[in-house]
C-alpha cells in the first residue's frame, strides 16, 4: 500500500531475519513468552523448533497440515492441532523434549489449542463441535463439551474465564471449569471468521473480529459487546488473520500485512511480504513482528 502518509511503509520497518523452510510452506507459527523458542508448522504436518532463531529440531507427529500451535506460559509445554484430527502435546526441559503424547479424541479438524495461565489445563476446540479439557501434565481427558456448531476458537482470558466462538454460533464467555454453553452469549449480525483477544487495556477486555465481509474488522468491548471502532483494509483485501497488541492491530490479508494504530485507526505500515495463508504474531515485548511468507518466516523490528 502506498498512500501519501505511508510512501515508505516497507522501509520504516527493518527486516531483521528470514528463516527458510526447505520442505513446504509454513501455515502457523507460535512464540514462547520469553521469545527464545519459536515453533512453525507446515502443510505436510512437520513442525520445526527454533531457539534464538536457530533450527534445533524438526518433528513429524502429524499426518496432515498443522492448524494451531501454542506454548504454555513458561514454555514447558507445547500443544499442536492438525487436520488429521489429532492433538499433540510436547513437554520440554529447557529446549530438550522430555515427552510427546498424541491425543486422538477429536473426529474433525482441531482448530484451536490453549493452555490455562497456571499450565494445569490444556483445552482444545474442534470443528466436530467438541470442546475438550485435558490435564496438561498427564494428558488425561477431564471434560468433554458438545456445542450445536463447529468450534473455531477457544482462549483462556484468565484462570476462570474462557472465550469461545463457533462457525455459525454466537460469542460465548464461559466460567471455567464449570462451562455453561449459554452463560453469556452474543449473536452478532455476521458470521465470525477470525478473532484476536487482548485483556489488559484500561481494565477492559477487547477483541477484534471480522465477519462475512472479511475486509471489515470490528474492535469490540468484550464486557458489553459494544463496537468501539470499525476498520476496513486499504484495498479491501480479505483478512486471513488478526493480531491485537496494546497499541497496534495487525491484519494479515490475502495480499499483504497492514499495521494500524487501533486507537486512532491510523495506518502505520504495509508489508508486501505475506500470502493468503499463515499467521502473524508479535513478541511479548512488542519489538519483533513474525510473519509467514510461503516457505519462510520473516522477522521485522517494530520498535527499538
Amino acid at each position: 500500500m502506498q498512500n501519501d502518509n505511508n510512501k515508505n511503509n516497507d522501509t520504516q520497518l527493518e527486516l531483521f531475519k528470514i528463516i527458510q523452510n526447505t520442505y513446504n510452506s509454513f501455515y502457523v507459527i507460535t512464540l514462547s513468552k520469553k521469545g527464545n523458542l519459536l515453533m512453525g508448522g507446515d502443510f505436510d504436518g512437520n513442525m520445526f523448533l527454533y531457539n534464538n532463531l536457530n533450527l534445533i529440531k524438526s518433528y513429524k507427529y502429524h499426518k496432515k497440515f498443522i492448524i494451531t500451535l501454542k506454548f504454555s506460559y513458561s514454555g514447558k509445554y507445547l500443544a499442536s492441532g492438525s487436520a488429521d484430527c489429532n492433538i499433540g502435546r510436547i513437554e520440554f526441559d529447557g529446549i530438550q523434549q522430555v515427552q510427546f503424547r498424541l491425543l486422538c479424541h477429536h473426529t474433525a479438524y482441531v482448530m484451536k489449542v490453549d493452555f490455562s495461565p497456571n499450565e494445569n489445563y490444556l483445552i482444545t476446540a474442534g470443528s466436530d463441535k467438541q470442546l475438550l479439557v485435558f490435564n496438561s501434565q498427564s494428558c488425561e481427558l477431564l471434560s468433554k463439551y458438545y456445542f450445536p456448531y463447529g468450534l473455531n476458537f477457544v482462549q483462556f482470558i484468565n484462570h476462570t474465564k474462557l472465550f469461545i466462538y463457533g462457525t455459525f454460533g454466537p460469542i460465548n464467555l464461559n466460567n471455567f471449569p464449570e462451562i455453561m454453553k449459554n452463560e453469556k452469549m452474543k449473536s452478532l449480525q455476521y458470521q465470525i471468521k477470525q478473532v484476536s483477544v487482548i485483556n489488559s487495556i484500561s481494565n477492559s477486555q477487547l477483541f477484534l473480529i471480522n465477519g462475512q465481509k472479511r475486509s471489515k474488522i470490528y474492535l469490540v468491548n468484550q464486557v458489553n459487546f459494544k463496537i468501539l471502532r470499525k476498520f476496513i483494509t486499504k484495498y479491501q483485501h480479505d483478512v486471513m488473520h488478526l493480531h491485537l497488541t496494546n497499541s497496534k492491530a495487525i491484519f494479515t490479508t490475502s495480499e499483504n500485512i497492514e499495521i494500524v494504530d487501533w486507537m486512532t485507526a491510523k495506518l502505520l505500515h504495509i508489508l508486501d511480504s505475506c500470502t493468503s495463508m499463515g499467521t502473524s504474531i508479535v513478541s511479548e515485548d512488542g519489538v519483533y513482528l513474525y510473519t509467514i511468507s510461503r516457505n519462510s518466516i520473516k522477522i521485522w523490528i517494530l520498535k527499538k
